[in-house]
């Protein structure tokens, strides 16, 4: 084998090594970030085809949850505005993550009555 020819294998076997590192890398951060914000095993506490029940259930109600959903989005934009302006009015920077939170707080009500809505059908009730 030529010596160019070896040079670009072991660039090509040490530039996929490293890209293999940097996967698992990702991955080890991604599930210690979900240990950290869930808990360890809070993400698998229900059983697989309950999880697919709910996916299924909130997919149904997706044009109810959907403007919840999207005031969400846009307080959560404005909340990072306010934040981030210049001068900083703590003022608006409160309001918006007032608004943030009650907008989290209805997107959430309506989430668990879509949940319950479903547990309940598939319990036969």
């Amino acid at each position: 084998m030529s010596g160019w020819k070896l040079t670009a294998l072991v660039v090509v076997l040490a530039l996929s090594l490293l890209g293999n590192a940097l996967a698992i890398g990702a991955g080890v951060r991604l599930y210690a970030l979900r240990a950290a914000m869930l808990g360890d095993g809070a993400a698998v506490t229900l059983p697989r085809t309950m999880r697919r029940d709910l996916v299924a259930g909130l997919s149904a109600h997706k044009e109810q949850l959907h403007p919840a959903l999207a005031a969400v989005q846009n307080t959560r934009r404005d909340a990072v505005l306010a934040l981030t302006a210049k001068p900083y009015d703590e003022a608006k920077a409160t309001a918006a993550l007032d608004a943030l939170r009650a907008a989290v707080s209805v997107l959430m009500q309506q989430g668990q009555g879509v949940v319950l809505e479903t547990m309940r059908a598939k319990a036969g009730g």
